[in-house]
């Protein structure tokens, strides 16, 4: 089961996402920058006991991927 709390956090948009069945929790939280035109996406996650490695370069590849997309609008 999944409960989802999406909000306007301090001018900044937040959701996180609760996994109770995996124990696992994600977070996300994008900063918009109006002076910069910029917008940073900031991603916590886990818990990963067994394949912290592994998971860390999943995700780390994944964010590569989504910053050389964002960059071709």
């Amino acid at each position: 089961m999944t409960s989802a709390y999406a909000n306007e956090l301090f001018g900044n948009y937040y959701v996180q996402n609760d996994y109770d069945s995996l124990s696992f929790t994600e977070k996300f939280l994008v900063f918009e920058n109006e002076e910069t035109k910029s917008t940073q996406l900031e991603i916590v996650c886990g818990s990963f006991i067994d394949d912290y490695e592994t998971q860390k370069q999943l995700l780390k590849n994944w964010a590569q991927k989504v910053k050389e997309l964002s960059e071709k609008l």
